[in-house]
């Protein structure tokens, strides 16, 4: 299974191969690549192979970072995608499920990585939340896709702990406000490439401090990735680089009665099935 990774070394950023315990970095090991792996996704590319077959270092010998720490425009998400987190939340609930995907746009300064730190103290929100989600990773522009080429257009997957301060989210009605505070999105810890990895039927599920509080599958996803991909790009170029959110399942703090809201010093991890695990802690 192929892992692109972000790292830090020696205060120098890079990216690459995660395999096993070796890091391939690609710009150290290949001359003319760019600087960042967003940049990288939008190609050329080179062969895998020919970066495996390439000088290795150790993985303890690097400090892995999200693997796209600034987004190249609004993370695009959809909201209200698992049947049972329709109505969870009260404020937020539809009436019935939606007909055509809840697409908005959740735009971030900087993306924290695995073991990054939300500084929710500073935050204007009294109510900051979690939701683990399916990210997914555009390889190349595209518009108009159909049901034969929709996934052909994916380069990888990952984890997204898609934050969100639920006042907010009521106070402004429309989401955007709600999810794009300073800090509010963690993805991580690397991107699986999409060849390796069938995403319909991934166990996904978040733990607060160790208590298991969302517990579904991909499979319960209302709109899947083709048809997201389908209406999205529907008279719409999607860029190379872009990121899609796919949703979240039941359990999200606002859902508990009471609520179960992030507070200082939690400890908030998102698991997906063959993908692994994205932990990070509240400040």
């Amino acid at each position: 299974m192929i892992k692109y990774i972000s790292f830090e070394r020696k205060g120098i950023k890079s990216y690459g191969i995660l395999n096993e315990e070796y890091v391939f970095d690609i710009r150290e090991n290949f001359n003319d690549m760019p600087g960042t792996l967003i940049e990288y996704i939008k190609g050329p590319r080179l062969s895998n192979n020919v970066i495996l077959n390439s000088k290795a270092r150790l993985k303890n010998d690097v400090r892995i970072i999200s693997p796209i720490e600034v987004p190249q425009r609004g993370i695009f998400c959809v909201g209200m995608n698992y049947r049972e987190h329709l109505s969870e939340i009260k404020d937020l609930q539809m009436e019935k499920e939606p007909e055509y995907p809840v697409f908005f746009t959740k735009n971030m300064n900087r993306i924290l990585g695995d073991g990054d730190y939300i500084n929710v103290s500073d935050s204007p929100s009294t109510c900051p939340d979690y939701e683990a989600e399916l990210a997914l990773i555009i390889g190349r522009d595209c518009k108009n896709l159909t049901e034969e080429n929709a996934e052909s257009v994916i380069f990888g997957y990952s984890i997204a702990n898609d934050f969100s301060a639920r006042d907010l989210q009521k106070d402004y009605s429309q989401w955007m406000k709600g999810k794009s505070l300073d800090d509010f999105c963690a993805i991580g810890p690397y991107i699986v490439d999409a060849k390796d990895l069938q995403v319909e039927n991934l166990e996904i599920k978040s733990f607060v401090n160790g208590e298991l509080r969302q517990n579904s599958n991909t499979k319960n996803l209302i709109f899947n990735i083709k048809r997201i991909l389908i209406d999205l790009s529907k008279g719409m170029t999607i860029k190379a680089g872009d990121i899609i959110f796919t949703g979240t399942p039941k359990g999200v703090g606002g859902g508990f009665n009471p609520p179960k809201y992030l507070k200082k010093n939690d400890k908030v991890t998102c698991f997906i099935e063959n993908i692994g695990e994205l932990t990070n802690f509240v400040k």
